[in-house]
């Protein structure tokens, strides 16, 4: 290997480096080849929102049979004209360790528990105004919508989809964009598990696993670049997000620390 080699090798090595520094500090990241870090499960419980009430916590669904699945046709969202189409965005959300997290306590008032991400009533609110907002989980219906009424008690969630909307690929079940029924220039989509949006990956954004950290500003940061989009009326989500990455990259090189955030 010739010196040429070596250097660019460090060069690599450094950028990288500094990139994995950066998005830890961002806690989001439009690099789909990065996952997500595991953490340990909380060990009590604590809710962002008070008005959620915390004695509903305990009262966990049924859990359905995953082998007997509700049979669905796509498209799975209601169709829309082609003139709607062209005026609307629609924002996919994962559920578990996107927004919330799931965990159960032992001894017999333990059940099912979840904490909820900060800052997710405000950026479900604001989101909701700008964006088709459609929550797209691989849990179970029952228990996607028992959390799901009690975060969204106003209805800013447009629909919900589950486990039986997902492609399933051995024990992987995939969120295929493409069976919404919608434009794939306009749908956005984040999710913590990059495989999930493996078929569709410019069209994803990458967010930090969530368990139980109550100064997170995940969502918070996110959602500037979320109103610019809408801001700007791009006419293809998947460029703008590439854009977006070959930028935050170009200033990283540049020995930029803190890149700025935007589609300029």
């Amino acid at each position: 290997m010739n010196l040429t080699n070596k250097l660019d090798r460090h060069s690599i090595s450094q950028v990288r480096e500094r990139l994995l520094s950066v998005l830890q500090k961002f806690t989001l990241s439009l690099i789909s080849s990065l996952l997500p870090q595991t953490q340990t499960p909380p060990a009590s419980a604590r809710l962002e929102d008070p008005s959620i009430d915390p004695l509903l916590q305990a009262q966990q669904p049924i859990q359905e049979d995953p082998d007997q699945l509700p049979s669905v046709q796509a498209p799975y969202l209601p169709a829309v004209s082609d003139y709607q189409q062209s005026q609307m965005y629609t924002l996919v959300l994962d559920l578990d360790e996107t927004l919330i997290h799931y965990f159960e306590m032992g001894g017999p008032d333990g059940g099912g528990h979840f904490l909820v991400r900060p800052g997710v009533s405000k950026f479900l609110r604001e989101m909701s105004q700008l964006y088709e907002v459609v929550i797209f989980t691989a849990a179970m219906q029952d228990y996607a919508d028992w959390v799901l009424d009690q975060i969204d008690p106003n209805k800013q969630i447009s629909y919900r989809l589950y486990r039986q909307h997902a492609t399933r690929t051995g024990p992987v079940f995939i969120k295929d964009l493409s069976l919404l029924g919608r434009d794939l220039s306009r749908i956005l989509i984040v999710d913590n598990v990059a495989e999930n949006f493996q078929l569709q990956p410019d069209n994803g954004i990458f967010i930090r696993s969530w368990f139980d950290d109550m100064t997170d500003t995940a969502l918070e940061e996110l959602g500037p670049l979320l109103k610019e989009i809408v801001r700007k009326q791009v006419g293809d989500i998947r460029d703008a997000l590439r854009r977006f990455r070959d930028q935050m990259l170009e200033q990283l090189q540049r020995g930029v620390s803190n890149p700025v955030m935007t589609l300029d």
